[in-house]
């Protein structure tokens, strides 16, 4: 006969709540599953260009989708039967996952200037691609455009690349490296007005007649990155925040689960 406390409301609620909190945990891993799968499979064909091994997130991001998905599995188990062993495994995996987010933001923020020197050298092999993969055009087009920026750290790299030995002269960057003004929509440059299409930088007017006025972007794009993630470094670090202490709740409701089951064992001797 099962004990009053074991169907008590209070255990009831427990059980309610971690299978609740389980099962959004659940979705959340799912939908870090499938956003790493589609990752993968969308920059698939550019990843074995990349010597610096930036894709390599997308598998850290898929290995987390998977260990939560498994955990919303061990949880509502756990919760389920009850299991005193499964709960504590439960929790233990989510303080993990606490500590170890809690540790990469504190070596994201202490190395921040290592990783914008490791972007900066990470690009440079996207620049002499440029002219020979169009997914690598398109994306660092992307970069250049929307962060108003040309190369990896100076405008003046574009020079030394494969695309600048292709052009009339070798001091050319690619019209991405123009201001968003220049352009109509999406990547397309705004020909009509004749200064932004492969820019040549000299003033040497024997080779070629520099446009009065012109302006090209000349941040570097490693900077600008890093720039365009500060400030959304309030956004991201709320959403991190929120989700550590969502997982603090699991274990502390998972923790009273057991507490909770144990005091009903006891009152069951």
């Amino acid at each position: 006969m099962p004990s009053p406390a074991k169907t008590s409301t209070g255990h009831k609620c427990l059980t309610i709540l971690l299978h609740l909190f389980n099962f959004i945990l659940w979705i959340s891993g799912v939908a870090i599953l499938a956003a790493s799968i589609w990752g993968l499979i969308a920059f698939g064909p550019y990843m074995k260009l990349d010597n610096q091994h930036s894709f390599s997130a997308l598998y850290i991001l898929l290995g987390v989708g998977v260990l939560i998905v498994l955990i919303g599995f061990v949880g509502c188990y756990g919760a389920m039967k009850g299991s005193r062993c499964l709960l504590g495994i439960y929790s233990v995996i989510l303080i993990v996952i606490v500590l170890a987010e809690i540790t990469l933001g504190i070596i994201a923020f202490v190395f921040k200037g290592d990783f914008e020197a490791g972007l900066a050298v990470t690009m440079k092999p996207f620049l002499q691609k440029y002219d020979t993969d169009v997914g690598i055009k398109h994306i660092v087009d992307g970069v250049q455009q929307n962060l108003e920026c040309c190369g990896a750290q100076n405008y003046t790299q574009w020079f030394n690349t494969s695309w600048a030995s292709k052009q009339k002269y070798r001091d050319s960057v690619p019209s991405s490296c123009c201001p968003k003004i220049f352009f109509t929509s999406g990547t397309k440059p705004n020909n009509s007005t004749g200064l932004c299409n492969n820019l040549h930088l000299t003033y040497n007017t024997g080779n070629y007649q520099y446009p009065s006025g012109i302006k090209i972007s000349q941040s570097a794009c490693s900077g600008a990155v890093i720039k365009f993630l500060e400030s959304h470094l309030g956004i991201v670090a709320g959403i991190a925040v929120a989700i550590g202490v969502f997982q603090i709740i699991g274990v502390v409701l998972a923790c009273c689960l057991v507490c909770n089951n144990d005091s009903a064992k006891y009152e069951m001797m």
